[in-house]
């Protein structure tokens, strides 16, 4: 079973880099509907190459569909574990970030960023990795990912508040919720436009 399921991926991954975008997307449907019969985690990576296909074959509704199912429902046997959620959320979420960059959506896809660097710094806390925590905690790296991020958008004016709202959510790691987060982001989102 797993030898077939490695197979279907990898003539995805064939497919889509001879830009036969829909071949590569049945090869990913076939090995999911493997995978769902399994009890084996292939983890975020192999579930976010759908969407990211779907963009590329022109059907972005349809891509952008699969990450929001994705971030709210998970994929067939992920784990769950609470220290290892946030880890998969953030992959998840980063992607989504990728997506909308390509759609030109740069606003849109600071919030994702954003929320993405968040949850893998629970997932830090959740898993006692301290000084990795304390590191993406510094001004200097919410800095750098926000000069990464903020490149095209009209936010880069309000940097300065945003360092603020991550590092606010990083000291209070432990009571962050990342859909106050993300409604708090598209707030202050909408009040720039």
């Amino acid at each position: 079973m797993q030898d077939n399921i490695t197979k279907s991926l990898a003539f995805a991954t064939e497919c889509a880099r001879m830009k036969r975008f829909d071949d590569a997307i049945e090869h990913l449907k076939s090995a999911y509907q493997r995978i769902e019969i399994t009890d084996v985690d292939y983890g975020a990576e192999v579930f976010t190459r759908m969407p990211m296909y779907l963009q590329k074959a022109g059907r972005d509704s349809e891509g952008w569909q699969e990450l929001l199912n994705l971030q709210a429902n998970g994929y067939p046997n992920q784990c769950t574990d609470f220290e290892i959620l946030p880890m998969t959320t953030s992959s998840i979420l980063d992607k989504m970030r990728l997506f909308l960059q390509r759609t030109n959506n740069y606003d849109e896809a600071v919030k994702y960023g954003i929320l993405s660097y968040i949850s893998w710094a629970i997932g830090l806390f959740r898993q006692h990795r301290i000084d990795e925590l304390r590191i993406m905690a510094q001004k200097g790296e919410i800095e750098e990912l926000l000069s990464t991020l903020l490149k095209k958008t009209k936010l880069v004016a309000r940097k300065k508040e945003l360092v603020y709202m991550i590092s606010s959510n990083l000291v209070n790691v432990s009571q962050v919720e990342l859909k106050k987060v993300e409604l708090e982001l598209t707030i202050f989102i909408e009040q720039t436009k």
